[in-house]
């Protein structure tokens, strides 16, 4: 089986040559198969990057981090799930930012976290100012009961850096609220790890990696 690569026409990144070759700007006419690897150029814009991520049916982004001996696996969806709208009203200009979570994609993004996960894993969120990350928190914890060996952990993205930087060679495996991801991810890069791998993966066990 060949390996797919998704570029833009202007990439610069080294393809072998016995590969199948997709220019984003030509349209995405593929139909993966099963337990395929799809190589996604990161020069691509977010707009195509979240086009791909649909297409292939992808929800659970897995990026793995190290520092010198320690190694984090951080487990969300895509992008956020966020609606920004704007409107005049006689007190002025009105802003509203919706965020949104449904808890079926909830459940599949947190089983792939607790599939990589033996012992600890800490579920960043901020259940105590949003509706949407408290139902986060909830299907996370729900299904906590399915991995007996896993202990959980709940904390709010607000004290997740101060934390982290005190703990994280204790830790295993992160799974975050996706609306929330960027600040986490952030944070960790602050304490000192670089990301070794980034990857995408949907139902069909379908994985794209960001190169």
């Amino acid at each position: 089986m060949m390996d797919t690569y998704i570029v833009s026409k202007s990439s610069n990144i080294s393809i072998p040559t016995e590969s199948n070759i997709i220019y984003f700007e030509d349209g995405l006419n593929i139909a993966p198969l099963a337990n395929e690897f799809i190589f996604v150029d990161k020069s691509l814009t977010p707009a195509q990057k979240k086009a791909i991520v649909e297409h292939l049916g992808l929800y659970a982004n897995v990026i793995t981090l190290q520092k010198d001996d320690t190694k984090i696996v951080l487990v969300s969806g895509f992008n956020s799930n966020k609606e920004v709208s704007y409107s005049t009203t006689t007190s002025g200009s009105l802003a509203q930012d919706v965020l949104a979570h449904a808890t079926l994609d909830i459940e599949k993004i947190a089983r792939v976290a607790y599939e990589k996960t033996s012992h600890n894993l800490l579920n960043v969120d901020n259940a105590d100012s949003f509706a949407s990350s408290n139902i986060w928190r909830k299907v996370v914890n729900n299904i906590n009961e399915d991995y007996e060996t896993v202990d959980l952990m709940n904390i709010l993205v607000e004290d997740f850096f101060i934390y982290f930087s005190n703990k994280y060679e204790e830790l295993e495996s992160i799974v975050v609220d996706t609306n929330f991801k960027n600040i986490v991810l952030k944070n960790i890069i602050q304490c000192g790890f670089k990301i070794t791998e980034n990857y995408f993966t949907n139902d069909f066990g379908i994985i794209a990696k960001i190169i």
